[in-house]
């Protein structure tokens, strides 16, 4: 299954090259592209979190900034997908010790980016599932952390008619942290252990 996904997401990756150097956006076009690819240059961090775009990051703020205060010696690293998820971040979390691009979710990008990284916990916002990504960082041992989950009732949908593939993804993930029982019971359904699913709440 994940050898099928890498193949069709490399072609993805070919497929988005054009756009990917023509994307209208970030001011350092240079440094969008080569870590949406994976080829910039990285050091080891600690905690590793992801936060797709603004509402995800302006959600997650307060959660990261007592995480920054209560592990002050650790080294987090923010990635986001979106230039203005990128744009938000840096304005509201200076403590981060790096805010980058989330390399796109094939081995030929993300392999070597988990291999220097080489976070101790993942941690991603609003059930973000990376199938390459975290198979990765369970290689190396990483823990995997979703926060603030939810399905919606179109991605349930979907996910659904691909629960087979789903729950080999979700395995991977140590922790489901949702936002409502709802969203447990529908992330149970897909392939997620129970006793690896809790509610927390909206982080909002």
């Amino acid at each position: 299954m994940l050898l099928i996904y890498n193949f069709l997401s490399t072609i993805a990756v070919l497929l988005y090259m054009p756009r990917l150097f023509s994307k209208k956006g970030p001011e350092d076009r240079q440094v969008f592209i080569s870590e949406r690819l994976g080829l910039s240059s990285y050091t080891k961090t600690d905690i590793w979190v992801h936060a797709v775009s603004v509402g995800e990051v302006i959600a997650c703020m307060p959660f990261l900034k007592k995480l920054k205060r209560e592990y002050p010696s650790k080294k987090v690293l923010l990635t986001t997908t979106t230039y203005t998820g990128q744009k938000i971040a840096k304005d509201r979390f200076p403590e981060a010790d790096r805010i980058m691009y989330m390399p796109v979710d094939t081995c030929l990008c993300i392999r070597r980016v988990v291999r220097t990284l080489r976070p101790e916990l993942f941690i991603a916002a609003e059930t973000e599932l990376w199938p390459s990504l975290f198979n990765e960082l369970r290689q190396i041992g990483s823990r995997i952390v979703i926060v603030n989950g939810r399905i919606s009732n179109s991605s349930y949908s979907g996910y659904r008619r691909i629960s087979y593939i789903m729950r080999k993804v979700l395995l991977n993930v140590d922790f489901l942290y949702m936002q409502t029982e709802e969203d447990a019971r529908r992330i149970v359904d897909i392939g997620a252990e129970r006793d690896r699913v809790g509610v927390m709440g909206n982080l909002k």
